[in-house]
């Protein structure tokens, strides 16, 4: 499947910051809303996005964790965070072990608010509560947007290649960063 990214609009100005967002932990009651938006931005289908987010918050413990910008009482976007074992990193693309920051998305209509910038922010937090020193995270190289948006977060690349982890890039080229907390 490929994936459809943002518009590249280096020199859009940026909309009004919406500072009517709160950032937190995603709960049972947020998984219809965080599917919708994921089945919107993949194209895949809302059902087996239900199924994913329902795994990913009923398996989390410690390993997984979702979180939230909510506006008018609606989630409005969401940011995963995984944590990698040494197994894990060394089966299909080895990658290092550790935290990852992966699938941020916001609502379409609410892009280039600050939104996206608030949950990267909450998720950092996060993960210094729990003892992390960085945090990982994978770009495709043909999505000048994120990756932008990652070096304006403080991330820097540090490995090339078709692939990290569990996931492949379509166009053979992405990026593992890292920032430090």
């Amino acid at each position: 499947m490929t994936t459809t990214y943002e518009e590249y609009r280096p020199r859009l100005a940026r909309a009004e910051r919406a500072t009517d967002v709160e950032v937190r932990l995603a709960g049972r009651d947020d998984i219809e809303r965080i599917a919708a938006l994921s089945a919107e931005r993949s194209g895949r289908d809302v059902g087996a996005s239900v199924s994913r987010v329902t795994s990913e918050l009923d398996g989390g413990g410690g390993g997984h964790a979702i979180m939230v910008a909510v506006r008018h009482a609606q989630v409005v976007g969401f940011g995963r965070i995984r944590n990698v074992g040494p197994d894990e990193a060394a089966r299909h693309h080895p990658a290092p072990a550790g935290w990852y920051m992966l699938g941020l998305v916001v609502d379409r209509h609410l892009r280039r608010m600050g939104i996206g910038t608030g949950l990267s922010l909450a998720r950092f937090a996060w993960l210094k509560e729990r003892g992390a020193m960085e945090a990982h995270s994978l770009v495709s190289s043909q999505n000048p947007t994120s990756i932008d948006f990652h070096a304006s977060l403080g991330f820097e690349v540090v490995r090339v290649g078709p692939g990290f982890l569990d996931v492949s890039f379509d166009c053979g080229k992405g990026y593992l960063m890292r920032r430090c907390l």
